[in-house]
């Protein structure tokens, strides 16, 4: 879910960095006349170029996904509507009314547990559903995080109930269980894994 990203990052001294992003997203995208259906979209923080190490062929990593109504492509996608032109700072139509600036082009290793084709600045998903991101109930987001050197994980996860009773507050049972990300693809136990 949304929130508990954040409640980690409070919780876990542990944590040097977090991000979110959402399940995908079926987009029909428009620049210029070239029209095409793109079904690998998700919504991301900022922090997921901090997070994993992607090669950043344009624009700032740091601040890209910082705005709302701003987009990551993967080269792939930024050749398919682009060509060689440079896409920084054009402007994508998307499902015939949101207009998204492209603010960064990125490439993610083909073997990698996931790669999508594009991401949209998380804070354009909250100005949609700001109640989301209160909401322990809504589970349609995928946290990854960074530890620093130090950390023991087997000592956050012992800390689990403890966070949970701090932050989490519903009747339904909720569990978190944390996974290193080279068990992720092979060897996870989560019952939904990104695309």
């Amino acid at each position: 879910n949304a929130p508990v990203a954040d409640a980690m990052q409070e919780y876990y001294p542990q944590i040097e960095t977090i991000c979110r992003f959402t399940s995908q997203f079926n987009w029909l995208i428009d620049y210029n006349g070239k029209k095409f259906q793109e079904k690998n979209i998700v919504f991301a923080d900022s922090t997921i170029t901090q997070v994993f190490s992607w090669t950043w062929h344009e624009g700032n990593p740091q601040s890209a996904l910082t705005r709302p109504e701003t987009i990551i492509l993967s080269k792939k996608l930024a050749e398919k509507y682009f060509g060689d032109e440079s896409p920084i700072g054009k402007v994508l139509l998307m499902d015939d009314e949101e207009r998204f600036e492209v603010t960064g082009v990125y490439e993610i290793p083909p073997n990698s547990h996931f790669a999508h084709d594009a991401y949209i600045s998380m804070a354009t998903f909250k100005g949609y559903r700001p109640q989301i991101f209160e909401s322990w109930g809504y589970v349609d987001f995928y946290s990854y995080f960074v530890v620093n050197p130090q950390a023991d994980i087997a000592t956050m996860e012992a800390d689990v109930p403890a966070f949970l009773e701090k932050h989490y507050t519903s009747d339904f049972t909720y569990s978190l269980r944390f996974e290193p990300l080279a068990d992720a693809y092979l060897n996870s136990e989560a019952n939904r894994q990104p695309g």
